[in-house]
């Protein structure tokens, strides 16, 4: 039997020898394929360039979240290991991969199986995490100027941006990060990407910019940012 604070690693498409090298922590189980896991820890699948079956699959029993690694021996960050040893569920994909997942529809509907949010809450609660993770996408991961999108005129150089910085290995093997954790009266999401940052904004009713952060802060409970303004943390009473 496996010991309760244990997490397993199994991968999806990747050599016992890469798993072991990802988990790099003595307090976690690798296994070269998903027919071999044991006990009920719970399980982190790891890959390459998932797809997005892959990442639904990963929030599913007895999976709690997916980790694809960015660079070579990359080890699987401390941070989501313990967020998992605390039954949440986590993901960490690279910019290019998060893009191409709908990490917060997938993610939701694992936490929704799990607690009980009434729907007119649990549609806020997506829209905002659907919200937070674009920015870090967008804006964080690829540096890609949100205000071009309120003219006809640029958004067409927007969206010419975003596709170039995706193929860009600079900007499109950036780490974007998401954590959920929640006890019986709050759901907390941490959302980390790894752009320059920037100074936490200013939300003003009526600004043509700045609609979804509108949005974000009049549903949740409470909104923080933290390193500069590269990690952004809200949370939902429900």
């Amino acid at each position: 039997m496996v010991a309760a604070d244990m997490i397993q690693i199994l991968g999806l498409n990747m050599t016992s020898a890469d798993l072991k090298t990802l988990a790099q922590r003595h307090d976690v189980l690798v296994f070269e394929n998903l027919n071999t896991m044991t006990g009920k820890s719970p399980a982190l699948m790891v890959g390459d360039h998932p797809q997005e079956e892959d990442v639904k699959a990963a929030f599913q029993a007895p999976f709690r979240g997916f980790f694809e690694p960015c660079s070579p021996g990359e080890a699987v960050p401390e941070i989501l290991i313990d967020c998992l040893k605390n039954n949440g569920l986590a993901v960490s994909l690279s910019t290019r991969s998060a893009f191409s997942c709908h990490i917060a529809h997938h993610l939701c509907d694992a936490i929704f199986s799990e607690i009980t949010i009434a729907a007119e809450h649990a549609d806020g609660i997506r829209f905002a995490l659907e919200e937070a993770i674009s920015n870090a996408i967008l804006h964080g991961n690829l540096q890609v100027n949100g205000a071009l999108r309120n003219n006809l005129d640029d958004f067409e150089r927007y969206t010419l941006m975003i596709d170039e910085r995706l193929s860009n290995a600079t900007y499109g093997m950036r780490r974007l990060l998401v954590l959920s954790q929640w006890d019986d009266e709050t759901l907390t999401f941490t959302i980390q990407d790894e752009g320059e940052g920037y100074k936490a904004p200013v939300v003003e009713k009526g600004k043509p910019s700045g609609r979804g952060l509108q949005i974000i802060t009049s549903v949740a409970t409470s909104v923080n940012w933290l390193n500069d303004g590269r990690r952004f943390i809200m949370s939902f009473d429900y």
